[in-house]
């Protein structure tokens, strides 16, 4: 998912990209969670190595760009149900304002919710109370 807005940082207009990626917990469990990724709007800017190459050697892997900033959103691993949920499987959207990703999480009960979190961080918000839960991949309206 990218979010349109364009936004400075550091002097370089940005885009940036929302995903779902592994986290472990300390009993060494997947827990999935929300990034997002800070990127340079002109190609120069993201095929830059930083510290290490780009494409990873035989023992590294490949190491981001130099203009890309990566950003955790969410810490779940203290919930009751950890982690964003995988089923129903499901991408991360923006609204068309790009001030909020939506994503599926458990509630306190164990059930599907949708939530809402800010790309610059804060606590997520959820949005729906359902008792039965989401049951599938969701949309947002282009009005928001």
């Amino acid at each position: 998912m990218t979010l349109t807005a364009p936004m400075k940082r550091a002097g370089w207009a940005t885009r940036q990209i929302a995903f779902i990626g592994d986290t472990l917990s300390l009993t060494g469990q997947k827990v999935p969670e929300l990034f997002i990724v800070d990127l340079p709007c002109h190609e120069n800017g993201w095929k830059q190595a930083g510290d290490t190459p780009l494409t990873g050697t035989e023992s590294t892997m490949p190491s981001p760009p130099l203009g890309v900033v990566q950003r955790r959103l969410t810490f779940t691993h203290q919930r009751v149900y950890p982690g964003l949920t995988n089923e129903p499987r499901h991408w991360v959207r923006s609204n068309p304002q790009a001030t909020a990703i939506a994503f599926l999480m458990r509630d306190d009960n164990g059930v599907a919710q949708l939530w809402l979190i800010s790309p610059q961080g804060g606590e997520p918000r959820q949005l729906t109370h359902h008792a039965t839960g989401v049951q599938s991949a969701f949309k947002l309206a282009s009005v928001g």
